[in-house]
C-alpha cells in the first residue's frame, strides 16, 4: 500500500501515514509507540546503513533511532531536533524498500522519497 502510494507520487501522504503509525498521543511529539526498540547502538556499528540517510557524525550524535515491525514491514525510525527537526523512515517489505524524509517536519508536506540504495 505505502509502496503504492509513493508511485503514485504521493510521498507527503506516506510520511504522514508512517508518522502516526509511530508516534502515539496527540499533536506533533516524539513519543514512540510502545513496539518500538532503541537500536542506535547496533545501528552505529553499521556504518554502510546509516550511510543511506546521508546524516553528518553531527547528527547521527544527537539522532534517535528505532525499530519496529507492522504487518509485512520492517521500519526504522530516525530523527534529531536541530530547531527545524529531521525525521526519517527507512522501510523494508518483501516487496518494496524504500526512504522518506522530511528536513523539517513541524510540516506535514514537506516529506521527499529518497533512493536508499545509493
Amino acid at each position: 500500500m505505502l509502496h503504492d502510494a509513493l508511485q503514485a507520487g504521493a510521498v507527503n501522504a506516506v510520511g504522514e501515514i508512517l508518522r502516526v503509525n509511530t508516534f502515539v498521543g496527540e499533536g506533533f511529539n516524539f513519543d514512540i509507540r510502545r513496539s518500538a526498540r532503541d537500536i542506535k547502538a547496533q545501528v552505529a556499528e553499521r556504518p554502510e546503513f546509516f550511510a543511506k540517510f546521508d546524516w553528518t557524525p553531527e547528527e547521527w550524535e544527537k539522532a534517535s533511532v528505532y525499530h519496529y515491525s507492522d504487518y509485512d514491514m520492517r521500519i526504522v525510525v530516525c530523527w534529531y531536533r536541530d530547531g527545524d527537526d529531521c525525521l526519517q523512515f527507512y522501510v523494508e517489505s518483501d516487496c518494496s524498500l524504500f526512504l522518506v524524509r522530511n528536513d523539517d517536519c513541524k510540516k506535514d508536506h514537506n516529506w521527499e522519497h529518497v533512493n536508499p540504495m545509493k
